[in-house]
């Protein structure tokens, strides 16, 4: 059993800035829960969230959901398999952290790995793709609901990869 709260940074040219929420995350009988409580998402008309995994020289994003909030606020709780992300290959112990992206730019994230840094850039080349089974007609609450729990349905998609380029 883990339980933890990891906060979210927004990210302005690639600068870790203000504090704009956290997520509550819970390990607990082979589910991983994740509650989102973020209170000043920059605008924009939609964005991803997705977990991110650092592999020799690429990024794997695995998408957790996609869509638009309402006045800078996002309630949420998401439930997957903690062995299989959202239907993918990946644990969640394979997790760096968690990535809220507009059109391949992060604008909010959260790391708990032991690099302790979001990628820098997100390749324009190598969009998220989703599995086509994520709740996309979710609302969010308005503050004085509970958030509702989406449970991701079972596919064989794996998440998308992005190059890193060398630094050499």
């Amino acid at each position: 059993y883990r339980r933890f709260i990891s906060y979210m940074h927004q990210y302005q040219n690639d600068k870790k800035g203000q504090n704009c929420g956290f997520i509550k995350i819970e390990i607990k009988n082979g589910q991983c829960s994740l509650f989102f409580q973020l209170k000043k998402v920059p605008a924009a008309d939609s964005f991803s969230i997705a977990f991110f995994v650092r592999e020799t020289n690429t990024i794997s994003l695995i998408p957790i959901w996609s869509g638009s909030c309402h006045g800078g606020m996002f309630n949420q709780r998401f439930i997957t398999d903690s062995l299989h992300l959202f239907n993918t290959n990946y644990s969640f112990d394979q997790c760096a952290g968690i990535l809220l992206i507009y059109q391949n730019r992060t604008l909010c994230g959260s790391c708990w790995d032991k690099i302790g840094k979001i990628p820098p850039k997100l390749p324009a080349a190598k969009a998220i793709t989703t599995t086509g089974n994520e709740p996309s007609s979710h609302e969010n609450p308005s503050p004085d609901e509970e958030p509702s729990a989406c449970e991701i349905p079972s596919t064989d998609k794996e998440p998308s990869t992005c190059e890193i380029p060398s630094t050499d």
